[in-house]
């Protein structure tokens, strides 16, 4: 029996949508929860001549759940810095590509694996993840990417808000705003850009300015400056 067969003979058992959703949820927690091992109890019940192992299970459902093409394995790019995509482009990501983990992987201020990460992908998701990205651009069109005004530095910054000469600052001011500086180049690497973005309407108290490490064109961290 080879896992072309108990896959076909497991969809047509639980049914097409409750496939892909054991198929998928079974991928992301890594393990089967309780209503996989129910349901898989019930299928070799009906197939005793289909019944696997768990590791043998597990590499039979390696597959994608849109497209039923067996996943490949690859690396992918790691980031150490923040990235929060928009509502929109996670819905397409799910919905039309949800296996192509072609990266860059950001660690979201958590410890970093090292510069790649193993990854498993449908090749057929990544065919669509690159036909969307040609059609649509940008995929991190998140509020902070969307609201980009302009390149800057943490010193042309602060006198935006502080006034226009820096030795005019209150000197506690000052060596706050200059070990806060340091702290903002800190984060940079070569070719890394600083940018500035603003968002919300100041006169409702919701109102959004800070800065953003831009890498590649593409928003790595970022964080609140001032809000009202």
């Amino acid at each position: 029996m080879d896992a072309a067969t108990f896959r076909l003979d497991l969809a047509a058992f639980l049914g097409a949508d409750e496939y892909r959703k054991f198929v998928r949820q079974a991928r992301q927690a890594g393990r089967l929860r309780y209503w996989h091992e129910r349901e898989l109890n019930r299928f070799f019940d009906a197939r005793p001549d289909l019944r696997l192992g768990g590791d043998e299970i597990f590499a039979a459902l390696r597959v994608c759940e849109l497209h039923g093409d067996e996943l490949m394995a690859g690396t992918a790019e790691v980031i150490g810095g923040h990235v929060a995509y928009a509502d929109e482009y996670l819905r397409t990501r799910r919905d039309r590509f949800p296996n192509a983990a072609s990266g860059p992987f950001y660690t979201q201020g958590g410890r970093s694996p090292g510069p790649f990460v193993e990854v498993w992908y449908c090749p057929a998701c990544r065919e669509a993840e690159a036909a969307w990205q040609e059609a649509n651009g940008s995929r991190s069109r998140d509020p902070v990417t969307a609201s980009l005004k302009r390149r800057t530095t943490y010193r042309e910054y602060v006198l935006k808000w502080l006034g226009d000469d820096w030795s005019k600052l209150p000197k506690p001011l000052r060596e706050r705003a200059k070990e806060r500086e340091a702290e903002v180049s800190a984060k940079l690497r070569p070719g890394d850009e600083l940018w500035e973005y603003e968002f919300g309407d100041r006169n409702s108290f919701a109102y959004v300015s800070g800065l953003a490490v831009v890498r590649g064109g593409v928003v790595v961290e970022h964080w609140a400056e001032w809000k009202s």
